[in-house]
């Protein structure tokens, strides 16, 4: 077997950035890390982003020892890219010291965690969803159950193709993943993000973000353009500040220009992904979308005072109210 190299140092601060330089596991989150190997580097012999989490010792020890299987890790790391990544209003009473960001959680009980766990040969699935109580949505928490599961089994079945699929030519098994976070739940608006990561082969594994908007009364779920009164307009709005956020230099660091406006245009394709939150709309550019892939996913929190004047009236009075 060849001798280890050491994990590269960029690739090293990107898997502590993506934990904030803490354990991955919600519960712990000592803030002396390690960087564990989700499958054991002696059998991939490589070191890659997907396969790498933040883990502080003492769990460090218990994943080697397997009290921490390969599944939970992968849920772990899958919630902390579905975690916010900016400074909203927390979802949680004052005196729970949780990140708002992990909007898996509700002790409320507005919503309950389940997970959808599947084995087919060489393809392992472990998507983690939401399932909504009546407390908050009444008799509309049904048929807005139904939309998040039809969501989930559709991301499954996309992957039909690999369910009898070897392994790939270096041994290693494919997997998708998936968890939630919560962006707002009110009686008349409720907003999740997905994100999902996969491998199917290939030097690096795919990762991908869908996100769900419905508003109640009846329950109906709502595109970009439906954010605003007339969509060529507010799309034009929408866009300008976002390419503005994305090429201010942070740390200085600038994105190139044209990949910025080409991925973030007018276009209601390339504000797919985007939630409706207590105070803004986040929006969500994955991998590739507005940068190389190396610079991973982009978001920007855009206030409703950017947008407003164009926002749809109905909408415009229920979240300013908010």
């Amino acid at each position: 077997m060849p001798e280890r190299p050491p994990i590269p140092a960029d690739l090293r601060r990107q898997v502590l950035l993506e934990a904030g330089h803490r354990c991955a596991i919600h519960t712990c989150r000592h803030v002396d890390v390690d960087v564990h190997h989700i499958v054991p580097w002696a059998k991939v012999q490589d070191h890659t982003f997907e396969n790498l989490i933040a883990l502080c010792p003492n769990c460090h020890r218990r994943a080697e020892r397997g009290d921490i299987d390969r599944t939970s890790l992968r849920l772990y790391k899958a919630r902390l890219a579905a975690a916010f990544r900016f400074e909203e209003v927390s979802l949680y009473p004052e005196e729970l010291v949780l990140p708002a960001g992990f909007g898996w959680l509700d002790p409320a009980g507005g919503w309950r965690a389940e997970t959808l766990n599947a084995n087919f040969g060489c393809l392992e699935i472990t998507i983690e969803y939401p399932q909504f109580s009546a407390n908050v949505l009444g008799e509309d928490a049904h048929a807005l159950n139904v939309i998040v599961r039809e969501l989930v089994d559709a991301s499954v079945a996309s992957f039909d193709s690999f369910k009898d699929e070897p392994p790939d030519d270096r041994g290693r098994t494919y997997y998708l993943q998936g968890s939630f976070s919560v962006a707002l739940l009110r009686a008349s608006m409720v907003s999740v993000r997905f994100t999902f990561e996969s491998y199917t082969g290939g030097a690096h594994g795919a990762h991908w973000t869908e996100s769900m908007n419905v508003h109640t009364d009846p329950v109906r779920t709502l595109g970009i353009a439906d954010i605003f009164e007339d969509a060529a307009v507010g799309l034009s709005r929408l866009s300008e500040y976002v390419i503005r956020e994305l090429l201010r230099p942070t740390d200085g660091y600038a994105r190139d220009e044209a990949s910025v406006r080409t991925g973030a245009g007018p276009d209601p394709k390339n504000f797919r992904t985007f939630n409706v939150t207590s105070r803004g709309l986040l929006i969500r550019f994955d991998e590739y979308q507005v940068g190389s892939y190396a610079e991973g996913p982009s978001e920007v929190h855009v206030p409703y005072a950017a947008i407003a004047g164009v926002t749809n009236r109905d909408l415009a009075a229920e979240l300013y109210g908010l």
